[in-house]
């Protein structure tokens, strides 16, 4: 059963935001039926920049990272793919193959990701305007059937919102938020994994974080929140932040001294805002005390970019310590 049906959606008029109700950080959707209301969503969750920008008192850091992706590549068996020597002789690298479609700065991928969150969020802003003034729904029922994730979207065949969803946002500050955290470290580690990796990391932690939501709102939710289970696989998922959550984990997981400024004033070392909002995020999905924020997504997220440092870089960061 779909939240927003043809039919039902023929049924706004210029108070389309009291049929669906968006909110901020991988914010989830509910119909009027729900539990929930309209309002600005609880900016504690925001992610904050470092303070300063990894230039050179970590250079030397992110040269040594560099040497054990580029050795990660040479001969690794299974994991690593081709040898060199193995290319050299004449046989196609699997890895090298696709390098040349990722012939980009970490810059212009970041800002690719950016500029994609920005265009899919204008098209809802279109599609909210022709709700509003022409009552015409098409676009808008298109939005919310492929660009926002839901137990019920995902059962009824719809797979790619795992990640489209994560391309869309609820309101500005939801969009703002989400793109100060992705600038703020994206580049980074863009540059440090190469933006190749990058981009799959990033489209993997978006899938991470709708699996963990996909997997609360059909087992855990409906017990929280004290909802019939029909209502709560309903529940619709925008934003990011679960991505955000993933590369910020990584970041932590890479440069745990690395400053941030909490709340744009209060300097925190990053390994401490990462383990400071995953103990809101599992506090927040136990009790249900947030509902606008999808704390579900953001755990999946986090889980994902931790498992990908502690399985994929790790061990190849200790050999060359």
């Amino acid at each position: 059963m779909s939240v927003l049906t043809l039919s039902r959606a023929t049924k706004m008029t210029a108070g389309f935001s009291k049929t669906v109700v968006f909110f901020s950080n991988h914010s989830t959707v509910a119909n009027k039926s729900s539990l929930f209301t309209l309002r600005l969503s609880n900016l504690f969750k925001s992610f904050l920049s470092p303070k300063k920008p990894i230039t050179q008192i970590n250079q030397l850091q992110t040269r040594n990272y560099g040497r054990w992706y580029e050795h990660s590549n040479v001969d690794y068996g299974s994991r690593g793919g081709w040898s060199k020597r193995n290319q050299n002789g004449g046989k196609r690298n699997w890895r090298n193959s696709f390098k040349p479609r990722f012939n980009i700065s970490p810059n212009k991928l970041v800002y690719g990701i950016l500029g994609t969150n920005v265009a899919v969020f204008c098209l809802w802003k279109y599609a909210e305007s022709r709700v509003t003034s022409f009552r015409d729904t098409r676009l808008m029922s298109f939005l919310v059937n492929n660009f926002t994730f839901s137990v019920t979207n995902f059962d009824q065949g719809r797979f790619w919102t795992a990640i489209t969803s994560e391309f869309s946002h609820a309101n500005l500050t939801h969009l703002l938020f989400n793109s100060i955290a992705l600038y703020s470290f994206g580049p980074t580690l863009a540059a440090l994994l190469g933006t190749g990796p990058f981009l799959t990391f990033y489209l993997l932690s978006c899938a991470g974080a709708s699996a963990a939501s996909y997997l609360y709102f059909k087992f855990l939710a409906p017990s929280v929140f004290n909802i019939p289970r029909y209502q709560s696989e309903r529940f619709l998922s925008v934003g990011s932040s679960g991505a955000i959550s993933s590369t910020l984990i990584l970041f932590a997981a890479l440069f745990p001294s690395s400053t941030f400024l909490l709340f744009f004033v209060i300097p925190c070392p990053a390994w401490l805002v990462a383990g400071g909002f995953i103990a809101f995020d599992l506090y927040n999905s136990a009790s249900g005390t947030s509902p606008l924020i999808g704390s579900s997504a953001h755990l999946g997220g986090a889980a994902f970019g931790f498992s990908y440092y502690w399985f994929r870089l790790r061990p190849n960061i200790r050999r060359f310590r």
